[in-house]
């Protein structure tokens, strides 16, 4: 199964460019293992392919696609598109005694980014706000650049998401009638707003002019009307994957 991690390897491991205009394309591939919140769903392989292509004002990167509204030497206010939002799980994947709730599925969210460099030691700081059909969300982050060699950069981020009421109950909420079909389900959980919050690790070598090895790590912390969901098993999520990118 593929589930919240398929665009992950991109978003952490590729540089966040959005104070860059020049034209860019890479394309290449990874793959990697993480955990999932939900009940008897493990560790989870996966493999995604890889985009950063910037023309112009509009970007694809991973799955987003944007289009950089307002830009100027310290500021980017962009648009951006994810048909991959939220937390994906079909549930003949939890165990037995909760694999006959609703499948959750992904929803296509759009939104408006900024970021903000703050010239104090190259630290960038950044805020969201996107909305689909089952809820929305706001977040805060920021990340820094450290340039080890010249080949060689590491990117750590954190950020903080907020996850709007509607939002939360469709991915972790329980229905009455998914109670009453499931034999370890005892109530209904309906939650209320909810957040996370977490680090990611990205790291870029290049190899040659045009080949780059990518990789990242991460940690995702859930919040408690998270955790509360008898839908829920873990609290502390981890990801972590490789891959190779090539720029024309």
């Amino acid at each position: 199964m593929k589930k919240i991690l398929t665009a992950i390897l991109i978003l952490a491991a590729a540089p966040i460019s959005l104070l860059a205009s020049e034209n860019n394309l890479s394309i290449g591939g990874g793959a990697g293992i993480g955990t999932s919140p939900y009940k008897g769903v493990d560790y989870d392989d996966f493999f995604v392919p890889y985009f950063d292509i910037t023309y112009n004002d509009f970007y694809l990167r991973g799955v987003e696609l944007g289009y950089n509204m307002y830009q100027e030497d310290a500021f980017a206010l962009s648009l951006f598109a994810n048909p991959m939002g939220g937390y994906k799980v079909d549930a003949s994947d939890l165990s037995s005694g909760y694999d006959n709730i609703d499948d959750r599925d992904y929803q296509i969210e759009g939104g408006i980014k900024m970021v903000y460099d703050t010239s104090w030691y190259d630290l960038k700081l950044g805020g969201f706000a996107s909305l689909g059909e089952e809820g929305g969300s706001l977040g805060a982050f920021a990340f820094k650049s450290y340039f080890l060699t010249d080949r060689f950069t590491i990117i750590p981020k954190v950020y903080i998401k907020y996850l709007s009421e509607e939002y939360t109950d469709y991915y972790f909420g329980v229905t009455q009638t998914e109670a009453n079909r499931n034999s370890k389900i005892s109530s209904s959980y309906s939650p209320e707003q909810s957040y996370t919050f977490g680090i990611d690790l990205g790291a870029e070598y290049i190899v040659t002019e045009h080949l780059s090895l990518i990789g990242f790590f991460g940690m995702e912390k859930l919040s408690e009307e998270i955790c509360d969901s008898p839908i829920v098993e873990e609290d502390i999520l981890y990801k972590v994957g490789v891959g190779a990118k090539y720029t024309f």
